[in-house]
């Protein structure tokens, strides 16, 4: 890089992780954590574990410069409460 040259980033949120390939996800992601492989994210949105009826939309983090990925994170944004651990329903 030229030291006049501008990184440029940009951050854009995909609602579903078949919005990048497993490929270029997997790069991001060490093989022994499976729960943040792309297969694995595919199946909870696939089956409708996570989805806008269960509270937990998929929300996920992909920064690129130019046209390369550069990073990626799983997110989900949570829209109720219910069935959480933490709460007593007694």
């Amino acid at each position: 890089m030229k030291n006049n040259e501008t990184l440029v980033y940009q951050f854009r949120f995909i609602n579903t992780i078949s919005e990048i390939t497993k490929i270029q996800w997997n790069e991001y992601f060490d093989a022994s954590q499976p729960f943040t492989r792309h297969e694995y994210l595919s199946a909870l949105e696939l089956s409708q574990c996570v989805s806008n009826k269960t509270g937990w939309q998929p929300h996920h983090l992909v920064v690129t410069q130019g046209d390369t990925v550069v990073a990626l994170m799983p997110l989900y944004i949570k829209t109720h409460s219910w069935g959480e651990y933490v709460f007593d329903w007694a």
